[in-house]
This record gives structure tokens, sequence and C-alpha cells, in this order.
């Protein structure tokens, strides 16, 4: 028998013989499992959660947002006719966020803009209509399909073939049907994104009194449990089904011409050339090896090599302090060990990223070699080893880093009865992002943008600073675990992973591989209670989820950690919802 859980498991484990679906939203689940169930491959039931989750929980995400997802492919793909190929196993990134302007000022104009007398403000407000970047989401969907689900593609994953109109139109169903309003989480965070994030376009004269969106009659949000339409969005997934994203979506007047009309209008930058010409970027996923299993992130500008760095760290500290490290953690003086070492490997992540991600522009770097000496300085073993070696007591905690705390997106896993599966996720960023929907579309767009430094001071040359045509620091990262191999290759796929919430992300991928690793299945993984660290300025608070031992949150202050109360109820929404599909062997 397995040994009894130290916390509270609020679900069993749900185990299939051949294909899985794990979302947030029962209505998304249900239809990517159905597109499983017909024969379709993990990348279109993941288009079909997508867009469901886009329709159900537009507080969380939506076309306004964008995605990011890790595609692995059982035999590497390319087997044509629904035959996988008989290749090495291979993993597949593609990062689907928008860009700012090709056209936008530069940061002296950006902060008159946002009222740079504010004492100490260096960021956009993630409110006003300059955070709006291009929205990626929909590219993203097209890219994935025509790569993984169209036969014709030498990439294609097999499974029954779909058209992209067929995988959305669960969701435009649901925009023109109606749809229950879930609750607690959904529903109370419509009802307070609309309050704080879209009733405020009102006051700015967006919108006529009466005529606000998103709502049941022009003026208020829909209850937990009332049937809510938006034909609006549904007309707009249909001719993104019907066209395609470009003819659909980017290059649609009535589309694209309301986004740009709506950001302008509101003064932020966008013009028509900039949805025009998005594209979406195939990136090679990074990752870090420990204890025979590779955790895979997606590169800079997001921020999985926060994530990377972390694990890196904890296995460097496990390594140089063996005798404080045991192999099996047994009492509460190991569990106290345990999460310390945990809390400051997060640190030193957090530390590098924030200081080091983002996305320099062809003007900023013109061979891309900074990019890549970033990357590879940022992810150097020898590096992490010297740091911790340096920065890591043992007995007393270092409280430093400096994320910032939000909770917002959506994420899911799916995985097909061919052996291929997808890590997702997609985002508004913050809530419903700006809350600015524009005139006629159904959805909001995101406020991506706020993440710039607007300073010029601490990150004067750094690659996170304001610009043209250019990608901020990113919070949305998916994930995915491998069995290594003899070789350093892949032998088989482990897990599925993310755990949603801005800059908990990276540190719910390392609770959430760390609990893997140690024996429990995905769902106690993903009950067991985690840290979070908000704010990590200078020696902040680390929040810790209801459910730990107290003996274990009192080691850990008298090692110098500022704990904070244990958080509870709906304020552990701080911490994020999260998602595993674990292969069994």
């Amino acid at each position: 028998a397995p040994p009894p859980l130290p916390f509270t498991s609020r679900r069993s484990p749900l185990y299939t013989p051949s294909h899985s679906s794990s979302t947030s939203q029962p209505l998304s689940t249900h239809h990517s499992n159905l597109i499983l169930s017909q024969g379709g491959n993990a990348v279109a039931a993941s288009i079909t959660a997508a867009s469901i989750l886009a329709v159900t929980e537009p507080c969380s995400t939506g076309l306004g947002g964008d995605a990011f997802a890790i595609v692995y492919a059982r035999g590497g793909g390319g087997g044509g006719d629904g035959v996988r190929g008989e290749g090495r196993n291979k993993v597949y990134g593609i990062n689907g966020s928008g860009r700012t302007s090709r056209n936008a000022r530069g940061i002296e104009e950006v902060r008159d803009k946002v009222g740079w007398d504010e004492v100490g403000k260096k960021w956009i407000s993630p409110f006003h209509a300059l955070s709006v970047t291009v929205p990626g989401a929909v590219r993203c969907w097209q890219d994935l399909y025509d790569r993984f689900c169209d036969k014709r593609s030498e990439d294609y994953i097999g499974g029954k073939e779909f058209t992209l109109l067929e995988l959305l139109e669960p969701a435009i169903e649901l925009c023109c049907k109606g749809f229950p309003v879930a609750g607690p989480i959904t529903a109370r965070m419509w009802e307070s994104g609309f309050e704080s994030q879209i009733k405020p376009w009102l006051e700015k004269g967006y919108y006529k009194p009466g005529s606000l969106p998103l709502t049941t009659d022009g003026t208020n949000p829909p209850k937990q449990g009332s049937i809510y339409t938006n034909p609006s969005l549904g007309s707009v997934l249909r001719e993104i089904g019907t066209k395609g994203a470009q003819e659909g979506f980017y290059d649609n007047p009535e589309v694209a011409g309301a986004i740009v009309d709506a950001v302008n209008e509101m003064g932020g930058y966008m013009e028509r050339e900039d949805m025009r010409d998005h594209k979406s970027t195939w990136v090679e996923t990074i990752g870090v090896s420990y204890k025979g299993k590779t955790l895979h992130e997606i590169p800079p500008p997001g921020q999985g090599v926060c994530g990377i760095i972390a694990l890196s760290s904890y296995s460097a500290i496990t390594t140089l302090h063996p005798s404080s490290y045991p192999p099996s953690s047994e009492g509460v003086e190991d569990e106290v060990m345990k999460y310390h070492g945990m809390i400051e490997a997060v640190r030193m992540g957090f530390e590098d990223a924030r200081c080091r991600v983002g996305e320099r522009t062809k003007e900023e770097d013109e061979e891309g070699v900074r990019n890549q000496e970033d990357l590879k300085w940022l992810m150097d073993k020898e590096r992490i080893e010297k740091r911790v070696k340096e920065k890591f007591d043992v007995n007393k905690a270092s409280n430093e880093g400096y994320p910032e705390p939000t909770n917002c997106t959506v994420s899911f896993q799916t995985v097909d009865s061919y052996g291929n599966a997808v890590s997702f996720v997609n985002s508004n960023y913050m809530g419903f992002g700006t809350g600015l929907v524009p005139h006629g579309l159904g959805f909001t767009l995101q406020n991506r943008g706020a993440g710039f430094d607007l300073s010029g001071e601490s990150n004067i040359d750094g690659p996170n600073k304001w610009g043209k045509g250019k990608r901020p620091y990113h919070t949305i990262i998916p994930a995915i675990i491998t069995v290594d191999d003899e070789e350093g290759g892949i032998d088989r796929l482990y897990a599925t992973i993310s755990n949603m919430g801005g800059f908990m992300q990276p540190q719910g991928h390392i609770q959430l591989f760390l609990n893997l690793l140690s024996g429990m299945d995905a769902q106690s993984a993903v009950d067991c209670p985690r840290f979070c660290i908000p704010t990590g300025m200078g020696n902040g608070e680390v929040m810790f989820e209801e459910g730990f031992d107290e003996r274990v949150l009192e080691g850990l202050r008298n090692m110098g950690h500022k704990v904070g109360e244990r958080v509870v109820g709906y304020g552990r929404s701080l911490f994020g919802r999260a998602q595993v599909i674990r292969i069994m062997e």
C-alpha cells in the first residue's frame, strides 16, 4: 500500500486506458475528450479545449490573448495518412505571443502617456490601451493545426482528420445556444473583473450606458449558473473556422479593424499591418534533467527558464548538501529542509529571469547573438552551481528575487491514444486583460505590454525594455516531462503539467515535478499544498497554502523565511489552478 499522505487530497485520480484531457472547465474537458474518442489527435483536442475555454472563461483567456504550447510527438510525428512516425520521440515548442506595434513610440513618450510623474512608476498600467500587444492565440491555434492536424504536413501526428471549423464548432454552439456560467471561481472572477476592468471603459467613454459587453443585459455580469450567450464571439469563431486565422481574424477588416480602432481610440498603438503580419515562432524547448527525468519549457521571452534555473539550483543544493537532503523525506525536519531548498532555488530563478529575460529586436541584436548568449549564460550549470555555493546557506534564508503576483490564465493537457501529448497555456494575462472589448467582437484584449520595463534605470540595456515590434517578458508557460534514455535523449513521455497563475507558474512547475518524482499520483501532486513568493521584493513573505504542517512553517521561520499566514478559501487562487496527466508505465 502507498504511504499515507501528509495532507488532504480532495479528489481521487482519474485513470483512463487510452486518452485523456484535463482542463479547468467541464465543458472544455468533455468536448476535447469527444475529439479524442472519435480518433482525433492531442493537438486537435487542444484546439477544441482552447476555443471552449475562450467562450466559458473569458475572465481568464480569449481570442484577444496569447498562447504557448509544447507538443510531444511519439516517434517524432511525420507518419502521414494517420500513421505515426517511426523516428525518435520529439518535443516541439511554439511561442504564440504578440508584439508591440512596429510604429510604437519611444520610452519617453510612453512615460508621458502613462503619467510618469507618479513616484516610483516603472510599468505601464495594465488597464491602459498601451498595454495591448497583438493577440497571438488565434494564429497559434492555426499554426498548430497546420503542422500537426493536416495530413499534408510532414509533421502530421496521426489520427482522424478534422477541419478547423469542426474543432471550433462546439465553442460556436456554446456561444449561440448558451452555457451555464461555472462557479464559484469563474463567476467570482467574472463579476470582480467586470467591475474593475470592463466597467471603467464606460467612464472613459468607449462604451455607452446600457451597452456594456460580456453582460446579460448591457449592465450586469452573469451570475453563477445563469445561461450566457455570446453571439458576437460565435461569429468571429465561425469566421476563423471557415476562412482560417489569417483571412478570418488577422486580415479581416471587421475583426482586425475593430481591434486596431479600439486600441488607437483609447490611447494605444496598433496598426492593421501589425495584425496582418503577426507570426508565431516555433522554438526549441529548453530543459534540465533531474533523476532521469527532463523538464521541458519554452525559452525566453517566457519565464520557463526561471523554472529550469530553479530545478538546476535545487539539484545543485541537494548534491552539495547530501546529509541535509536524504533520498527520501522522513519527518518534519526533512520537510523543512526540502522547502527551504525549493524556496531558495525559486528565488535564484526569479533573480536571474527578471534581469535577463525578454526579447531583443533585430535593431537591438541584429544577429540574434545576444539573445542566445543570455540564454546560454542563464542555463549554464557550472554558473548555477557556483552561485548555489556562494549564496545558499543550508541554515538560513536569503530572501532575494522579485516576481509580481497575478493568477488569471487557463492551462490544459491532452494525451491521445497514439501516444502524442500537448501542454497548452492560453491567457489574457490579468483576468480580462485590459478589459477593453472592441465593438462587436465579444472578447477582451490582453494587457501583456504591462510587463515591459519603462524605468530606463535598472534595465537600461536589458532585453525587457519597451520597444517597437517587441514581445515582453511573458509569464505563461506550458511544460512536459519526459524519461531520459541511455543516450540523453527522450525514451518516453512521463507527464504533461501546468500550473496557472502568472509568476506562480515556474514555482508550481518545480513543485509538481518534485511531487511526481516523489511517487505521488497525478491528483495528489496537484492537491499537495504549495508555496508561492507573491512579491519576493527583498525579504518578502512566502505564502503557504492551507494544509502545511505548522511545525514545518515554524521551522522555516526559524531559518529566517518570512512566512505569511496560511492562505485559505478563495484566497488559494494565489497558487493557481493546475493540471497533470501522468503516463503510467
